[in-house]
């Protein structure tokens, strides 16, 4: 019998799954469910590092502050429609306000969102920048706003990207 081929009709012997015989020997050895449960944490732990797909979140990339649903639902990498990402005149000595989704912090993690306006204000053209409240900062730059916008993507790509492979 192969692991998936089902047991014989008047066989008292299971499928020899690989997982499922480990599980029950861990079970006969240590008469307990709690090593059981272990044992299964493990495996999924070793499944989450094995994730190699395109856009897989495996579990032991997600950063601290991170939220996996959201990860996952938005999916990676980001996609620009999905981050409202909105560029609009600024007021009181700011060239502009930029405005993106209030779960860019639940997305990246917290230090990578954290480290998000001293990103912005490296972009070339960019003289300043402050984060006014969770989704919204004030920058004053010498660029044109669509360039702007497309700079602020870069760097917010860059930033997921390090926030994926963290």
């Amino acid at each position: 019998m192969n692991d998936f081929e089902p047991a014989r009709a008047g066989s008292n012997r299971l499928p020899r799954n690989g997982i499922f015989t480990a599980s029950i020997a861990v079970m006969t050895v240590f008469r307990s469910v709690r090593p059981l449960v272990l044992f299964i944490s493990a495996i999924f732990a070793i499944a989450a590092v094995a994730c190699t797909k395109p856009g897989c979140l495996a579990m032991s990339a997600i950063p601290a502050g991170a939220d996996t649903d959201l990860r996952e639902h938005l999916g990676y990498p980001p996609k620009k429609e999905d981050w409202s990402f909105d560029i609009s005149p600024g007021d009181a000595g700011w060239s502009y306000r930029f405005m993106m989704f209030e779960g860019a912090e639940q997305y990246l993690g917290t230090e990578v969102y954290e480290s998000l306006p001293e990103r912005f204000a490296k972009i070339p053209g960019v003289t300043q920048v402050e984060q006014e409240d969770r989704e919204s900062y004030l920058i004053n730059s010498t660029l044109p706003e669509t360039e702007l916008e497309a700079q602020l993507w870069t760097v917010f790509q860059a930033a997921a990207s390090e926030a994926h492979t963290n």
